[in-house]
Order: C-alpha cells, then structure tokens, then sequence
C-alpha cells in the first residue's frame, strides 16, 4: 500500500481500544477517526460465579481469548495464588491485560495470534482428557474447541462479555469520507468488518470496496476480499501496540 503523510484511518475497534490507539497514532502524524462498529457489554449472572467454582479447580489450563475476557472474569476470579492451573493468552494484547492483573500467562503464540496460533502451541498438543477452560465472548469460532475436544480434552467455555452492533456515528464516517488525505480502514474482526457495511449501508459500499482495508489475519482477508473490497493488507497482532509499529513502519518507508 502506496501513502504518503498526512494519512487518515478510519478506527473500528471498540470505544476504548479506538481512543487509545487514536491518541498514540496521532504521535506519528496519522489523523484517526473513531467510529466503532463493535460494543463490548459484560455479561452479568450469578451463572458465570456459579461455572467458574465448578470448573476452574479442575482445570489444567486455563485460555483466554481477548483481553475483554481477562477484563470482563477477573471480578469472579480468585486471587492467583489460590491458582494451579497453566494460563495461555491468544496474543499480546491479552497477555498484557493478564500481566497488569498480575496473572502471568504461562503460554503465547509466537506468531499467529489467533485460534490456529493456540493449537499450534507445545502444550496443546497432548490434552487428551485434560479439562481446559475456556474466557471468551458470546459467540465467535468454534475452531479452538472442536479442535481441543477432537485432541480428547474436557473443555468448557464460559462467556464473560457480549459484542453487539453499535448505532452509526454519522459525524465520524462523513468526516472520513470527506477527509483530503489518503484514507484507511482499520478491521480487527469478521464481525466487526460485517457491522460496517450494516452500518454504513448500501449507498456507502462503493466507497468501502475502493478504501484501502487493514484487517489483521489471513482468514480476514479472505472474507474482506468476497464481501467485494480491492485493497487488503495484513497486520500480525490485534493488540494497539503492533498496529502502532505497523503505521510507524510504513509511514517511515514513505519519508525515505
């Protein structure tokens, strides 16, 4: 992807991770426009208290898929020293959030920070009748627990959070298709890419397909790319930190 400064992106992650990337991107020169198309709400029961007493002890390994789960568990969580099982992480991102919470995650992806990249890990691979528990949101792939339970693992998932499709921020998107600059668009998820042209609409699909698509997966790219949009780059990691290295480095090849 050909740019040159200033360059202005279009954020859809969730409220919270959007602010902070906005505010460290503007450091390198980019303009941000936040406009998510994905809002997290926590979950609430006495169901998720009741599941992890139940299934927490037994567990040998204990998965965490974003860093909204660690957020959104810890408050049913015991203190970690109570803890003897195995912790992984699914990226960098959840790594951090498990470390400032002061769990260390025992496992992580070295490259692919996604369900594949889990069940590529060392210690994944032997779980036959091992018991895995599984923070997650509602909904999502079911890779990871076909995967593990065909492997002959116990696994349970406990939902701590749910996505659903904001209402569109008519200011931020008309300010983006305004915007002078060259234009990108930031996806970190197949749902979250589906509720941007939900939201948008039909009229504004043109516009979509011909922007420039950042999405952060192979599997991404391939959904963007039958949904109709031209030009889709890969980023590896979903967390704010490598999509700051990743806007860093390219507007730096740029200026040389």
């Amino acid at each position: 992807m050909k740019t040159t400064n200033p360059l202005t992106i279009l954020i859809t992650r969730p409220q919270a991770d959007a602010e902070a990337l906005a505010v460290i991107v503007k450091k390198i020169g980019i303009n941000p426009i936040v406009m998510p198309t994905l809002s997290i709400e926590p979950l609430l029961h006495d169901q998720i208290a009741e599941d992890i007493q139940r299934y927490l002890g037994s567990a040998k390994l204990v998965i965490f898929l974003s860093p909204n789960a660690v957020h959104y568990a810890l408050p049913y969580l015991p203190k970690h020293k109570h803890w003897r099982s195995k912790i992984a992480a699914i990226g960098p991102g959840t790594a951090n959030a498990l470390k400032v919470a002061n769990f260390s995650p025992d496992y992580l992806p070295e490259t692919s920070f996604n369900s594949e990249g889990l069940l590529e890990l060392s210690a994944l691979q032997d779980v036959k009748n091992k018991n895995i528990l599984i923070f997650a949101g509602v909904g999502g792939r079911e890779l990871l627990i076909n995967s593990l339970e065909s492997r002959g693992a116990n696994v349970q998932k406990i939902d701590v959070y749910r996505r659903v499709c904001p209402h569109l921020d008519k200011t931020a998107f008309q300010r983006f298709c305004e915007a002078d600059a060259p234009k990108l668009i930031l996806s970190t998820s197949v749902e979250s890419l589906h509720n941007l042209i939900k939201m948008t609409g039909e009229k504004a699909f043109p516009i979509l397909q011909q922007t420039p698509l950042l999405v952060i997966s192979e599997r991404m790219q391939l959904v963007a790319a039958q949904l109709g949009f031209v030009e889709i780059n890969i980023i590896e990691g979903a967390d704010n930190v490598s999509i700051y290295n990743y806007f860093a480095d390219l507007l730096g090849s740029v200026k040389t």
